[in-house]
């Protein structure tokens, strides 16, 4: 039983941190543009600091409900660790903010 978890864990990283890197790398893009061309007139510091907290709260919630909605039927027990760990993961390699911060 421990082996399938182990399998099903792997296959659905896999499957979902793709899925999650495209999915935040279009999101982040776009939010951040509409946002920012939205408010840059305020304060550029201001802006960006609300504009990411923001987008970022927003896909924290879309990535979460999509992955545990996919995931939960499968594996319950590692699901949310996963998840939350994908996550983390693609947001800490995204590049979108690293464009925005420079």
């Amino acid at each position: 039983l421990s082996f399938l978890n182990v399998g099903c864990v792997s296959h659905l990283s896999i499957y979902l941190s793709i899925y999650l890197s495209i999915y935040l790398s279009i999101y982040l893009s776009i939010c951040l543009s509409v946002c920012l061309s939205v408010c840059l007139s305020v304060c550029l510091s201001v802006c960006l600091s609300v504009c990411l907290s923001v987008c970022l709260s927003v896909c924290l919630s879309v990535c979460l409900s999509v992955c545990l909605s996919v995931c939960l039927s499968v594996c319950l027990s590692v699901c949310l660790s996963v998840c939350l760990s994908i996550y983390l993961l693609s947001v800490g390699s995204q590049s979108p903010c690293k464009n925005y911060t420079h």
